[in-house]
């Protein structure tokens, strides 16, 4: 018999899913995950998926949302050196997420 999982409060799962796909967008791309592999990686149902986004480009705009959110206070820590070491933090940051950055 299945086992009931803990209740969860909608945002926490939000979240979950949203790292999920962070994971698989930045390894393997945007249109190599699945919205099924999406949710095996975040370990919920399939249909699950869609009681928090209306469909994968919403999964994707939240991914950038706190992909940004994540980069921007670091970006800070950087934004008043020279111009050649700003923009290799950037190309590093580029680098770091090609598979994302190639689909947006």
């Amino acid at each position: 018999m299945a086992r009931n999982k803990r209740p969860q409060p909608a945002d926490e799962k939000r979240a979950e899913i949203v790292a999920a796909a962070r994971r698989l967008f930045v390894e393997d791309g945007y249109d190599a995950t699945s919205m099924s592999r999406l949710a095996k990686e975040a370990e919920v149902a399939p249909n699950t998926i869609y009681w928090y986004f209306g469909n994968k480009d919403d999964v994707l705009i939240a991914v950038l949302t706190a992909v940004m959110a994540d980069v921007w206070p670091r970006y800070q820590d950087v934004a008043a050196e020279p111009i050649a070491t700003r923009l290799l933090w950037v190309v590093g940051q580029l680098t770091d997420m090609s598979h994302l950055v190639t689909t947006v």
